[in-house]
């Protein structure tokens, strides 16, 4: 729905959104082919849009998809829901929708369908509900609805409209109260699950709750009716270990059981064929598996790619993502952080190139830069982010030039925005951009500036310990990058310093954080360099990181084993 609304403005945009909509389970696109359109799509030059692409019979045919015919089928139910987004009633379009790209279809089928045609009634009921209200209710209002209650952490209450009377009940323990059950279990019952957040000051209608809870006292009472519900038997657990291998910690409530006798404690182990296979079946079910091209454009593009610390970062945290991003260069939207982010880089680079041997910061003269680098990125924002983020820079830019402004200006030299593409590490092609190179006698100073959240600064650069034994992604950025200049001869011999400036306050204090090259750091980070681009030349980019927030491991089934698809085999079969 909010592809169609932005494509009221320009049908022919928001490919990243578009993307995500392909990878959904009841479109029939496979991740093959949706791979080799991305692949089409990546150069520079390219023009065309995704929407686009999929009308163009001539192109499609050259690409040689395995289900070409899809394309112009789901082109045209696209194209009509634009064209009815704002002349049908809200039911009637959100009825047509769920019909055209086969969503209702696709749930009757599904093993669980008896829950998401609860969820699908509940949707319906409250559509209803908000038409009675208001007859003129439109899309643009539905969808509005929606993003203000997500922003607020809202959701609709979910009753059971559909279900048997024998079988399993899964509740929530809002929706449990007032209600008895023989057997009740109480799962995943870790300290991170019942920690304690701000009260809401709204009051909100019955039909509209709060995702979350409001104080320990208000928790507690909630964990008591949960063990209130049971008749005959009820049964507490906690994991000892997240499923990324973390220690978890029981709830403080349970601890507090541990004092009455009464209650039996007893550590089960699961079988770890059972686990695999449980994770397996439940990510089967709603996304598809991932499949990676393995033909002579993959081949050809690993052989020439470099890694860069960014790179290297986006593989560490999902291979799944790496591949998505940096391979096949699906297209990402224009965000409010990369948008204030580059008119700081910008406007912060351009004063000091002009004013550096100045006394004194002109904080005037540099809000002129900084309001022109904003209106540059405009496009990036909404009109309530551009003006928050506008605000923003303004309270806090001229004061961080003056903080640090006798620290800089004493520089012999500086260079900005500093590619770097030329350079092996043990026969690893590597790359980078640095912000700035500060030169003073024998020694470099690195500088990044860093424009997001500045709180906790200091353990955002941490150098690897037991908990993190690869270090932080600040931390391996810097060492990276104190690796990539040891190549060349003009950098070599000079000592190294890295400094991240938090160009945000955090509680009144602008925080820097120096990085200390060794021959020890850089070795463990040259370790990671090798392995990581080995890995990449050996197509490895499953499994995912797995991480709920992770849009393609959202999209993705990570936990099949990785296909690769042969290019000949593929064309002989068409």
């Amino acid at each position: 729905m909010d592809f169609i609304q932005k494509a009221q403005r320009s049908p022919f945009a928001n490919d990243d959104i578009l993307f995500e909509i392909l990878h959904f389970p009841y479109i029939e696109f496979s991740v093959i082919d949706i791979g080799i359109l991305s692949r089409h799509l990546s150069p520079f030059e390219n023009k065309e849009s995704l929407l686009e692409l999929l009308n163009n019979k001539t192109i499609l045919t050259k690409l040689k998809l395995q289900n070409t015919e899809y394309c112009s089928v789901f082109y045209t139910i696209i194209m009509e829901l634009i064209e009815n987004f704002n002349s049908l009633t809200a039911q009637v379009f959100i009825e047509k929708l769920l019909h055209d790209l086969q969503i209702l279809k696709y749930i009757v089928n599904h093993p669980d369908k008896i829950h998401l045609l609860n969820v699908l009634n509940r949707f319906f009921d409250y559509i209803k509900k908000e038409s009675t209200k208001n007859p003129n209710l439109s899309m643009s209002n539905v969808i509005s609805d929606i993003e203000q209650m997500q922003n607020n952490n809202l959701s609709l209450s979910l009753y059971q409209a559909i279900g048997t009377k024998n079988g399993v009940q899964l509740s929530t323990l809002y929706k449990s109260k007032g209600l008895e059950y023989d057997y009740v279990y109480m799962i995943n019952n870790t300290a991170a699950n019942w920690k304690s957040v701000e009260r809401s000051p709204v009051v909100l209608p019955e039909h509209i709750k709060r995702s979350d809870i409001a104080n320990d006292e208000d928790i507690r009472r909630l964990f008591y009716v949960g063990m209130t519900r049971a008749k005959q038997s009820l049964s507490i657990s906690y994991p000892k270990e997240t499923i990324d291998a973390k220690n978890a910690e029981p709830s403080k409530y349970v601890s507090e059981l541990k004092a009455d006798e009464k209650v039996i404690f007893d550590f089960q182990k699961i079988d770890d064929e059972l686990v695999a296979n449980m994770l397996v079946a439940e990510m089967s079910s709603l996304k598809k598996d991932f499949t990676i091209l393995n033909d002579e454009w993959l081949d050809s593009f690993l052989e020439n790619y470099r890694l860069s610390p960014t790179a290297m970062d986006k593989y560490l945290r999902c291979p799944v993502a790496f591949y998505y991003e940096n391979i096949l260069r699906v297209p990402s939207a224009r965000t409010s952080p990369f948008g204030f982010g580059r008119a700081i880089h910008e406007s912060l680079h351009q004063f000091i190139q002009k004013h550096r041997t100045d006394a004194k910061a002109d904080v005037e003269r540099y809000k002129e830069y900084y309001i022109d680098s904003m209106k540059k990125y405009k496009s990036h924002f909404t009109t309530a982010e551009y003006e928050g983020y506008y605000n923003k820079g303004l309270e806090n830019i001229p004061e961080f030039l003056l903080t640090y402004w006798d620290q800089w200006r004493h520089a012999e030299n500086m260079q900005f925005e500093i590619k770097k593409k030329e350079a092996h590490y043990k026969e690893v092609p590597i790359s980078g951009q640095l912000d700035r190179i500060d030169f003073l006698g024998n020694q470099i100073t690195v500088i990044d500036y860093k424009t997001g959240n500045s709180s906790g600064a200091k353990s955002k650069v941490k150098a690897p310990d037991a908990k993190n034994p690869d270090g932080t992604d600040y931390w391996r950025q810097m060492i990276f990058y104190a690796i990539l200049l040891d190549y060349y001869p003009e950098y070599r011999n000079k000592q190294f310093r890295g400094i991240f400036y938090f160009v945000l306050k955090d509680q009144n204090t602008f925080h820097q954080v120096e990085v200390i090259s060794t021959d020890e750091s850089k070795e463990k980070v040259g370790e990671l360099i090798v392995d990581v681009y080995q890995n990449i030349k050996a197509k490895k980019f499953s499994p995912g990181c797995g991480d709920k927030d992770c849009l393609w491991c959202s999209y993705l089934n990570t936990g099949a084993n990785l296909k690769l698809v042969d290019k000949t085999d593929e064309e002989e079969d068409l």
